[in-house]
């Protein structure tokens, strides 16, 4: 099955990756959960205290993130190769028939994940765990995550 790879989330997942490392004992942000998780799994957590750790749903890395966002959507114009949730991000800087052209190819896939959750039978699906889990990334935007 081939699935494209979305430009932004391997851009966020990449520059992401590049900011956890520069993370040191002198300067750790707080941060989400989510965030606190990601570190955890990039960079030696020894010097890693719950200070570290906000509770709050926006963090220093969300704001990294969303910028990594607008700098993508101001300097592209070919929207083609991304996933379905940053593609509804920027769905009002398209015509709807180029959203309509562009959302289509990934109506096949939600069919797909909708006929193997309704089929309870995990076996009678031509499609590996690997392969669903990978069009959810792309349908929910979580290719970004690390």
């Amino acid at each position: 099955m081939e699935i494209p790879n979305c430009p932004l989330c391997e851009k966020i997942k990449r520059e992401k990756i590049n900011l956890y490392k520069s993370f040191s004992k002198d300067f750790f942000p707080p941060l989400c959960k989510e965030h606190f998780k990601e570190v955890c799994k990039v960079i030696d957590t020894s010097f890693i205290s719950w200070d570290n750790f906000s509770g709050e749903e926006n963090c220093f890395v969300c704001e990294f993130e969303r910028k990594i966002e607008e700098e993508f959507y101001k300097n592209n114009i070919d929207y083609s190769e991304l996933c379905l949730y940053h593609l509804k991000k920027v769905r009002d800087k398209l015509t709807p028939k180029d959203y309509e052209k562009l959302v289509l190819k990934w109506e096949r896939f939600r069919e797909m994940v909708i006929r193997l959750i309704e089929s309870y039978d995990y076996n009678s699906e031509k499609i590996t765990f690997d392969d669903f889990y990978l069009i959810l990334d792309h349908l929910l935007g979580t290719g970004k995550r690390i």
